[in-house]
């Protein structure tokens, strides 16, 4: 059953469940961040409607800085900035921020402890009609690998707020990963947060399974929970985390480990994540993810929402298929087939490469 304590939403099972993008949190957790503290100041690479940022450009136009698509240069930026006694929050896409500009964080914000916030939108699968250049799924483990690095995942857009509020009370660098399209909200505002602690959301009288969950993935956690308890099996005991992971020079990944271990044996953990490093380092990390508009993306071939199943397997290679010579100048480029056996660039399923000659 739901831990009455959590105080999470009501309708959480509904269909008429609300459904609130995560990145809508922080918005609003900038605006609360910006009126307690004159300090906060907030960076943008080209992308400030798309990260929320818009609200506290238009309330704080004086805090706000719009750095064009120069990530690199808006980490360095931020961590002169929070050395020198502000706290800036610098936004873009997951896959550039941290992606693109992981050696400006390593170097100018984690080695000098910069009280740098880093917020990385779309991140995961739901990435909606972007595609899987904007796709990312490995965001936590190369930032779980900096020192000084704390990373937070919250579940929905409530939970999102909370954060963002938070990290501009926490000194030190970081990171906060929000998903792009609607996700059920799981929590509401009477609901405890407390950095570093896992919240138990769903109780067994006599639990034998372990559900471990972050992000949005902690609304499919705990139907499985539910579906578990109409199978009797320990009364459905799960506990999905709030969400919080850190990395603070050999700290672990784990916050449920304080809050759920000894509760029963881990079984299962549901997440989306294919790099080492990240809630479970043992999930395959050979294929890559298809991004999609809404959860349907965890269901049609790729995630099976079901504890007591694998919920993980690789894409299908597309068929051959032939593409005409492309022609640009003297220079040609043409799309073959890779020879059996041989897998695409950076082990993807896609069995094709590009070839370049000249005439």
């Amino acid at each position: 059953m739901i831990n009455k304590d959590a105080k999470l939403n009501p309708k959480v099972f509904e269909k008429d469940v609300e459904m609130k993008a995560v990145r809508e949190g922080y918005s609003d957790g900038l605006i609360i961040a910006g009126e307690k503290d004159s300090n906060v100041v907030v960076l943008c690479a080209d992308l400030t409607e798309s990260t929320r940022a818009q609200k506290f450009s238009e309330k704080f136009p004086d805090r706000f800085f719009q750095i064009g698509i120069a990530e690199q240069n808006m980490a360095a930026i931020a961590a002169g900035l929070g050395v020198s006694g502000k706290i800036p929050f610098i936004s873009s896409y997951a896959t550039f921020s941290p992606g693109r500009n992981w050696e400006q964080i390593r170097t100018t914000i984690c080695y000098n402890d910069s009280n740098v916030k880093i917020a990385g939108h779309h991140a995961g699968l739901m990435t909606g009609p972007d595609g899987a250049t904007h796709e990312a799924t490995e965001d936590i483990a190369i930032m779980r690998a900096l020192p000084n690095m704390r990373v937070f995942v919250p579940c929905d857009a409530i939970q999102a707020k909370k954060v963002t509020a938070a990290a501009a009370q926490l000194w030190g660098p970081t990171y906060i990963r929000f998903a792009r399209e609607k996700s059920p909200t799981v929590t509401t505002e009477d609901t405890p947060f407390t950095p570093g602690k896992a919240e138990i959301f769903w109780e067994g009288k006599k639990p034998q399974v372990l559900i471990i969950a972050t992000g949005v993935l902690v609304h499919n956690a705990l139907v499985a929970a539910k579906d578990l308890e109409k199978e009797k099996i320990n009364d459905g005991g799960g506990a999905p985390s709030n969400g919080r992971a850190r990395r603070r020079g050999g700290g672990s990944f784990g916050p449920a480990r304080a809050g759920a271990a000894g509760i029963c044996r881990p079984s299962k953990y549901f997440w989306r994540i294919r790099k080492p490093l990240g809630l479970n380092k043992q999930i395959r990390n050979g294929s890559k993810g298809h991004c999609s508009r809404s959860q349907k993306s965890y269901k049609a071939g790729r995630i099976i929402i079901h504890p007591s199943r694998h919920f993980l397997f690789p894409l299908l290679a597309p068929p051959p298929r032939k593409s005409p010579v492309r022609t640009s100048g003297s220079l040609s480029q043409r799309i073959e087939p890779l020879p059996a056996g041989r897998q695409g660039p950076m082990g993807s399923p896609r069995n094709f490469y590009l070839t370049s000659y000249y005439k």
